[in-house]
């Protein structure tokens, strides 16, 4: 695996860097590779992927799962700008106006700390080519400020005021509930668990953005408040709408033993709704108890002990037909958006 640090932005096709980048994306994923590791082979090598597509399904892998979820938080904001460092080059060196600007552009507008640039983005001004009149990469710099606390809700209501649109307003409740405040966070909660009038794209919006907090002791104190919010909204609403909540209100970013008890705890329960709740929490739980029961280690290597006897290589037909799934899982991974999202437990 530590070859791959090297080596896999030099690998001629785009199929097989897929591949191997999907199998790098799993093992994190199932608590078998270093979530380190993955973030050496992607600052290593990120600029010199010539395939957008492995780019920007990397990248947010990186951002949404990775980094949040199996790194320690401590960590993350160091993670977050080398990712932002990626980005950045990627943007200096591509063609303006070329998708390939566009995806370095976007990713950076997410991850970046860089105060001067995130400023002039929001107020239109020296924007890379193609985003001019992109009132998506908009949004994306203003919840990005207000996750820093640099962005109040007066000023996240002009920007919602420029776009009046379902999926401003939808934007601007994500960036309210981002702003890293105690009053900010108890609105964001009633708003999502007690307003029996807001609509399931409403509370996807605020569930979004609730857990994002650079302090993780901010939301800490509402992680057992979890199974009795979706007990509560269980009443009043139905399960798909339910397990499309609860896919964004479980606290996959904060990563402990308490997390992963909460979550058995809200399994046991009997008055949740089985059909949905359990199958979305059961899901959300693996992550946080495979982290909290072994942290990373201090180098690439597995965790599991290196067996010394030696082993006859499996070339049955079954074995074959094994890898090649695999295979194919891995390459879908990177390549269909559909399976990835899937597979990030989005």
């Amino acid at each position: 695996m530590s070859a791959l640090v090297r080596g896999l932005a030099t690998v001629p096709d785009d199929q097989a860097r897929a591949v191997a980048w999907g199998a790098v994306l799993s093992g994190v994923y199932r608590g078998t590779v270093d979530p380190r590791l993955a973030l050496d082979i992607f600052t290593a090598g990120g600029t010199q992927e010539p395939n957008d597509v492995v780019l920007a399904r990397v990248s947010q892998q990186l951002v949404d799962r990775v980094i949040p979820s199996f790194l320690p938080h401590a960590a993350g904001e160091t993670a977050m700008s080398r990712v932002a460092g990626v980005a950045l080059r990627v943007l200096r060196e591509a063609e303006a106006g070329s998708g390939r600007s566009v995806t370095a552009a976007r990713l950076l507008a997410r991850t970046s700390t860089e105060q001067d640039r995130l400023w002039a983005w929001l107020d239109r001004r020296h924007l890379p080519a193609g985003l001019e009149e992109d009132r998506d990469f908009r949004w994306i710099v203003a919840r990005n400020l207000a996750a820093q606390g640099l962005l109040d809700e007066d000023r996240i209501e002009e920007v919602r005021r420029s776009d009046d649109t379902l999926s401003g307003r939808l934007a601007a409740l994500s960036a309210r509930a981002a702003i890293p405040d105690v009053a900010s966070k108890g609105w964001a909660w009633t708003e999502l668990t007690h307003n029996r009038t807001s609509a399931t794209t409403r509370r996807g919006a605020l569930a979004e953005s609730f857990w994002a907090a650079p302090d993780p002791t901010l939301v800490g104190a509402y992680v057992d408040r979890v199974p009795d919010a979706v007990a509560r909204m269980s009443t009043w609403m139905g399960d798909d709408a339910l397990e499309r909540v609860v896919r964004v209100l479980f606290p996959r970013n904060l990563v402990s033993r308490e997390t992963a008890a909460m979550g058995e705890r809200a399994l046991a329960r009997e008055d949740l709704t089985p059909g949905c709740v359990e199958h979305s929490a059961t899901r959300r739980t693996n992550s946080p108890r495979r982290c909290a029961a072994a942290p990373p280690s201090a180098d690439h290597s597995s965790r599991r002990p290196a067996d010394p006897s030696p082993r006859r290589p499996d070339h049955s037909p079954r074995r074959e037909e094994q890898i090649a799934g695999r295979t194919t899982r891995c390459r879908d991974l990177l390549l269909s958006p559909g399976r990835l999202v899937r597979r990030a437990g989005r």
